[in-house]
C-alpha cells in the first residue's frame, strides 16, 4: 500500500506489514516481529507441510468425487440401455400375451356362438314340425269340408281339435321359456386390464 518492502509481521494480523503501516495504525498491535525471523525455512515449516498436504487430500478428494460422478454417468447409460432392452422384451411378451388372449377369446366367441345356433335351430326343427302338423291338418279340414258326411266331420273335427289344442300348448310353453329370449353375446372388457397384469384366464363372453 505503501510502496515499501514488508519489514514486520503482525501475529494479530496474520499479516506483514511496513514500516509505515505501523506507524500510521492507531492499533497498538502488541506482537510484532521481524519478517526475515517468520519466513526463515517457511518452506520446511510444518506450517507449510501441512498446506501441502491438504491441498494433496483436497485434490484427492474432488478427483474421487469426480470420477465417482463419471462413473455414475456412465452406468446410468449402461442402465437405460439395460432398461430399454427390458422394456422391449416386455412388450414382445406382452404383444404375445395379446395375441394367445385374442385366440382364446376368439375361440370362446365360436363355440358359444355355436352351442346358441344349435339350441336355436332345435327349436326351429320343432316350430316346423308343428307348422307342418298344423298345414297337415288345415289340408285335412278343407278335405272334410268338401267330401265328407256330417259324422265324419264331426269325428274329425274332434281329431283336429286335439292337434289345435296340442299345438296351443306347445306355443305357451315356448313363450314362457327363456328358450324365446332374444340371444346375443358380448364381450365383457371390464376386468381386462387386471387379467393382463395377473395373467389369469379370462372369459370374456357374456351370452344373453
Amino acid at each position: 500500500m505503501h510502496n515499501e518492502k514488508y519489514q514486520i509481521f503482525c501475529k494479530k494480523h496474520d499479516s506483514p506489514c511496513c514500516r509505515r503501516c505501523v506507524v500510521e495504525t492507531d492499533d497498538n498491535c502488541g506482537e510484532l516481529n521481524a519478517l526475515n525471523d517468520v519466513i526463515q525455512n517457511v518452506k520446511s515449516s510444518d506450517a507449510f507441510l501441512e498446506l501441502e498436504q491438504l491441498l494433496a487430500e483436497l485434490s484427492e478428494n474432488l478427483q474421487r468425487i469426480r470420477k465417482d460422478r463419471e462413473g455414475n454417468i456412465s452406468s446410468l447409460k449402461e442402465s437405460k440401455t439395460k432398461t430399454e432392452k427390458e422394456i422391449q422384451e416386455t412388450r414382445i411378451l406382452i404383444n404375445n400375451h395379446l395375441d394367445n388372449l385374442q385366440e382364446s377369446l376368439t375361440k370362446e366367441l365360436y363355440v358359444a356362438e355355436e352351442k346358441e345356433n344349435k339350441k336355436i335351430s332345435c327349436l326351429i326343427s320343432s316350430i316346423q314340425q308343428k307348422e307342418r302338423e298344423i298345414t297337415e291338418c288345415q289340408t285335412n279340414l278343407d278335405k272334410i269340408k268338401q267330401h265328407a258326411s256330417d259324422l265324419q266331420t264331426f269325428l274329425a273335427m274332434k281329431h283336429i281339435q286335439q292337434d289345435v289344442m296340442n299345438n296351443e300348448k306347445f306355443i305357451e310353453s315356448l313363450l314362457k321359456e327363456a328358450n324365446m329370449n332374444h340371444v346375443s353375446i358380448s364381450f365383457e372388457k371390464e376386468n381386462t386390464l387386471e387379467v393382463l397384469q395377473d395373467g389369469n384366464h379370462y372369459r370374456g363372453y357374456h351370452v344373453m
